[in-house]
């Protein structure tokens, strides 16, 4: 297990501490709470076994958010449903006499029971690495007085145990509970055990003071029994049993073992790890000695990294010193790293000004640049090019890629036979050429009405220039050699009679350069144009069937747009607000009749005449997706309101159970559909949001009828 601590409460000698949690580390911590019913929990709060947590449950969920690797031991086990790990030694009504019999053997004399089998020694069974002790309170209830004795008997038990099998535990031995009555006899008591156990002189025997340093309030805290704490209580206890488990320190300890070995002008590191025995004690590193090349920097995450480059002046030993602290504890790590003595590799520093023009190649010299060799003389060296982004290479020539301009960066090294530089990247000034833009096509339909004027912009074509942006980009116009439209600029205006597809004469301009010509195919439209219908009418009805069609239409000029019938017979009927033609024919009606809708822009008038055939209704020469059946003498639908409907509609039927509802538009096309398992009741709204304006039906159905109806959504 490991230990952490911010509070010490107690003087620890570390080596002790040391000896016994050697078994600890990456194993198991195992406590024991060890005591009477207030380790246990009381029959009153709560009364339940599974609930009795006593003051096991803070400790658990402290030890468990602090990182602890452990495990509560013992026979008992109250407090099950709500944590885990509810193991203990507590025994309701026992006495320090009753455990140091329990120690001795496993017998529990308080109920009669053999709690080890074949009565063996209790920590044989259950063995400890702490065991946190709280007992003396039913001795004093029972009028035993406030002698330490059987408090040192169950120390000696736990002694001989740890010489019989060579474990070593920690007791913690508490200033027991006072009660909601001060009671002076356990104050006595507790001062007795606690001289008891500064007598022995046992560094792995510690006073935890409960009574008083647990911040319990007698009033509030403790239940009418005066005895036994309530949960209030109980976490103020786990918190100090914490504490002390906390007060436990391990030193610090190195992880990584060190590079001791460097190179001249190779960067060197070595990443140091450190760790704690206590899980959540902060690490800090430093470094005590190093050399001036060598840095060191600490990541706060128990890791650090020494680094740095040894230069010519630094070939040989260097002592270091590592330090890690906990804030209570160091350590340390001493070594030496040598520096080996290597060719040093020449370095570029600098360049003279390089230009070219684009599409035209360069070559580079190593007197170029400006190179430093503290190994070997100039006339030993050699210029390198390297493959990079934008350029080719041919031995010492650099040729930009085509129609590259701007600052190229080169990648160069130069090597003195034995090594080679860093890369260098020379900047190479590549000087524009321009290039003329190139007209390769028209990106998209071009149209103006008659004495408009149009404006063509580079967007309306597909070009290619490698040098500009579309911004810097110009349009020309060339004179219609007919006369047949005006241009000036990049304005196109068609003369009043023109009308059709005219070719115009574009080139680009890009400040410097001309385009190719390109013939541009604009459309010149009427200045005028009337609405056109965008609908088309079915062309068939059915007696006693309902006959819908919504009639649309689009104006080229953006006209506001009306409505109205021109020939109609006598069962159908239109509104214009809707745009809905819609009736129900019956059998006299049988036959061809003539059908007419208008739509005017206010200055044409264009018609849409049909031939409307009424035909009897079969079901097999029905080709609609979905029949609308209206039959409304089967009563299931008693009420449909409002209708005209807005935003909800209330559907009123004729039972509460066995049903389906279903909503149609005017083409047999289902929308929404549920089941009475959906909506129970014979009562109920249908939202109409998110449906838009226009004609709908309601379909209720059940095993044996059908019952539809029509309404209108106006909002």
């Amino acid at each position: 297990m490991k230990f952490k601590s911010h509070h010490i409460t107690f003087v620890i000698i570390a080596s002790v501490l040391l000896f016994l949690f050697i078994r600890s580390n990456a194993q198991t911590l195992r406590i024991l709470p060890l005591g009477n019913s207030i380790t246990a929990g009381t029959d009153g709060d709560p009364p339940q076994e599974g609930l009795r947590i006593a003051y096991r449950f803070t400790l658990y969920s402290l030890l468990t958010s602090a990182g602890y690797d452990f495990d509560f031991v013992g026979h008992g086990w109250s407090g099950y449903d709500i944590f885990p790990d509810a193991n203990h030694g507590g025994i309701p009504g026992t006495r320090d006499q009753y455990l140091v019999r329990l120690l001795q053997d496993g017998y529990d004399e308080r109920w009669e029971v053999q709690i080890t089998p074949g009565g063996q020694p209790y920590l044989d069974v259950y063995p400890a690495d702490i065991i946190l002790l709280h007992i003396g309170t039913n001795d004093i209830t029972h009028g035993e007085g406030t002698s330490p004795v059987s408090v040192a008997q169950i120390l000696d038990q736990i002694d001989s145990w740890e010489v019989r099998t060579g474990n070593r535990a920690i007791v913690f031995v508490a200033r027991i509970l006072n009660r909601k009555v001060y009671s002076l006899e356990t104050t006595q008591f507790n001062n007795n055990v606690a001289a008891m156990v500064a007598a022995r002189n046992d560094p792995d025997i510690m006073m935890v003071d409960i009574e008083n340093g647990a911040g319990i309030n007698y009033l509030t805290d403790m239940q009418d029994d005066g005895i036994h704490p309530y949960e209030s209580g109980y976490t103020k206890m786990g918190q100090k049993w914490f504490e002390a488990i906390q007060s436990l320190n391990e030193p610090p300890y190195f992880t990584s073992s060190p590079v001791k070995d460097a190179i001249e002008d190779e960067p060197y590191s070595y990443t140091v790890t450190v760790d704690d025995d206590n899980p959540m004690d902060e690490l800090t590193i430093i470094a005590g000695s190093k050399p001036s090349w060598l840095s060191f920097t600490d990541f706060g995450d128990k890791s650090g990294l020494l680094y740095g480059t040894p230069g010519d002046a630094h070939v040989g030993d260097h002592p270091v010193s590592l330090i890690v602290s906990d804030g209570k504890e160091i350590a340390t790590q001493n070594f030496t790293i040598r520096v080996s003595n290597v060719n040093d590799p020449p370095r570029i520093t600098g360049q003279r000004a390089l230009e070219t023009d684009e599409d035209v190649s360069v070559t580079l010299y190593k007197e170029d640049f400006t190179i430093e060799d503290v190994d070997n003389p100039p006339s030993d060296l050699a210029l390198i090019i390297l493959d990079g982004n934008h350029y080719s290479k041919q031995a010492n020539n650099v040729i930009p890629d085509q129609n590259y301009n701007g600052m190229l960066s080169v990648n160069v090294r130069v090597t003195d036979q034995i090594d080679t530089s860093d890369m260098y990247y020379a900047s190479l000034q590549v000087n524009p050429v321009n290039d003329p833009p190139v007209i390769i096509g028209q990106k998209h339909a071009l149209e103006v009405k008659q004495t408009y004027t149009l404006e063509i912009q580079p967007g309306d074509l597909n070009y290619i220039d490698i040098d500009n942006n579309v911004g810097e980009l110009s349009v020309i116009l060339l004179p219609d050699p007919d006369t047949i439209f005006l241009v000036k600029g990049n304005q196109l205006t068609p003369f009043k009679d023109t009308i059709g597809t005219v070719e115009v004469i574009v080139m680009l301009d890009d400040g410097e350069d001309t385009s190719n010509e390109f013939s541009l195919q604009v459309d010149i439209l009427p200045q005028f144009s009337p609405p056109r219908f965008t609908t088309t009418p079915p062309e068939e009805a059915y007696v006693n069937k309902s006959y819908f069609y919504v009639a649309d239409a689009t104006d080229p000029d953006g006209d506001a747009l009306s409505y109205r019938t021109t020939t109609l017979p006598d069962w159908l009927e239109f509104n214009a607000t809707l745009k809905l033609l819609g009736g129900v024919p019956s059998v006299q009606d049988t036959g061809w009749v003539w059908v007419g809708i208008e739509v005017s822009d206010g200055r044409y008038a264009v018609e849409q005449l049909y031939r409307l055939e009424v035909k009897l209704y079969t079901s097999a020469g029905s080709d609609k997706e979905f029949d609308i059946d209206h039959r409304e003498g089967t009563g299931l639908i008693r009420k449909l309101y409002p209708v005209p409907a807005g935003d909800r509609i209330h559907v009123s039927l004729a039972k509460e159970r066995g049903y389906y509802v279903q909503i149609i538009d005017i083409s047999g096309k289902m929308l929404n559909g549920f089941s009475n398992n959906d909506h129970v009741g014979s009562e109920f709204e249908i939202d109409l949001n998110g449906f838009d304006p226009g004609v709908y039906f309601i379909r209720v159905f059940d095993e044996e009828r059908v019952d539809t109806r029509k309404f209108v959504i106006n909002r």
